[in-house]
């Protein structure tokens, strides 16, 4: 056998060697699936006005529904206003025009009740609370939700 024949082969057999362990095992199934539920999750979405106040009024429902003290969560903050107690002054301009709103509709023989609005960089979930006992308006609950953690929800 030539020479140059068995240089060549030397030569594909430690390229090949040399090729395969750089490759590593791969990846799992599992991995790959992983993989893909990322792309997907992290691909551009396209979110109008719509679909970000339907998100809202399903995270202010639940929030607000299970709620018994303020608090706050990953994205959003759940803060009661009550009719006496705290200040107005601690309000957006957006959020005290609803908490005015509220109280002209009672003045007025209206029923307030749940209002989805955007304020800046969030969208805000409000809902009235009345009193057990007569029925009159005590305080409203309002849910500050940031519009990113809204996005990444849908």
């Amino acid at each position: 056998m030539p020479v140059q024949y068995i240089n060549f082969i030397i030569s594909v057999l430690i390229i090949t060697c040399a090729l395969g362990a750089c490759s590593g095992p791969g990846l799992s199934d599992e991995q790959r699936k992983n993989i893909a539920e990322e792309k997907e999750r992290r691909k551009p979405k396209k979110v109008d006005d719509g679909m970000l106040i339907e998100q809202a009024m399903i995270w202010g429902r639940a929030i607000t529904d299970t709620a018994s003290n303020p608090t706050t969560g990953e994205g959003w903050e759940l803060i009661l206003i009550e009719k006496e107690g705290q200040s107005v002054e601690k309000l957006s301009p957006k959020e005290e025009e609803i908490w005015v709103a509220y109280h002209y509709m009672i003045e007025n023989n209206g029923t307030p009740g749940e209002n989805v609005q955007a304020d800046g960089d969030r969208i805000i979930y409000t809902v009235p609370v009345f009193g057990k006992d007569d029925g009159h308006l005590t305080g409203m609950w309002l849910v500050r939700i940031e519009k990113k953690a809204l996005v990444l929800s849908l």
